[in-house]
Formats: C-alpha cells, structure tokens, sequence
C-alpha cells in the first residue's frame, strides 16, 4: 500500500500560541468604541448577545454559530450601501466582533480533539449555509428601506 501525502506529514495540527485573554480584553476595550454602529447596524436580539458578551468572564465567552452567522450576514448586507470611506468603519466594527468570535470558539474548542474540532467548523459552515435565508431577506430588506441610500446610512451610522 503507497502512503499519499507530504512525508512526516501529521493529521494533528501544531499548537498555535495565542493569548486569550488578550483577545477577551480586546474585544472589551474595543466594543464600546463601537457602540453606535452596533447599534445601527444589529436587531437588538443580536446587539444583546455581544452587550452580553462584554460583561461574561473570560471563561464563560460563548457566540453561538446562529448568532456570529446572522452578524456577518447583517454585515454584509449593510456594506454594499455605504461609502467606501464608511465601509471602513463598517469592517473595523466587525473586526472587534470578530475577535470576540475568535476568543470564543478558542474557549470552545480549548479541549476538544482536532477531529472535534474540525467538525466544529463544519457545523458552522452548514450554519452559514442554512441562515442563506437570512442574508438575503435582510439585504432585501434594506434595499426596500426608505432609508437605503449611502447618505442616509452614512448619517445613521456614523453620529
């Protein structure tokens, strides 16, 4: 039998040195840099879970799949209609969230097996993929909005 793959090659990943409780601290400090686009941008069910967020301990972090799924798409939906120099501001906001998202699925996966933990991954692709839905109704939602032009955006979100 012929072995494939690259020779010393292992299915076990190396460890990555990161320093959680900087990420958590980050998207502390950080997040209510940010309040007024969150507030823009999220419902208020989403805003709620990252407000929550800033107040759990580190060992506590927790974003569900649904929720950081609904947020990107959220994102997404709302960076189309903006100027380019407001779509920067946009990113930088959900870079925050992003990092509390990354803090949380290392306190999540802290002890799982790689195999674990890639099925983790996959469970939140398929979650991407089922809350397609959401995406575009919420982009549909915005495009049919009153309120959907560049400079009335750019009003609400950046005061």
């Amino acid at each position: 039998m012929d072995t494939i793959g690259v020779k010393g090659y292992s299915p076990t990943p190396e460890p990555v040195d990161v320093n959680f409780q900087s990420l958590v601290n980050t998207y502390k400090s950080n997040f209510h840099a940010n309040t007024s686009m969150y507030h823009a941008i999220l419902s208020y069910p989403l805003l709620a879970e990252f407000v929550k967020l800033t107040k759990q301990k580190a060992e506590d972090f927790f974003i569900s799949s649904e929720i950081w799924a609904k947020t990107v798409y959220t994102f997404a939906a709302r960076f189309k209609d903006l100027e380019p120099r407001k779509r920067e501001d946009l990113l930088e906001a959900l870079r925050i969230l992003w990092i509390g998202r990354v803090a949380a699925f290392i306190n999540e996966a802290e002890c799982m097996t790689t195999s674990e933990a890639n099925s983790r991954v996959e469970e939140e692709a398929e979650t991407f993929l089922k809350l397609r839905p959401y995406l575009i109704n919420t982009y549909t939602r915005i495009l049919n909005s009153p309120t959907n032009s560049s400079k009335t955006m750019g009003k609400t979100l950046i005061s």
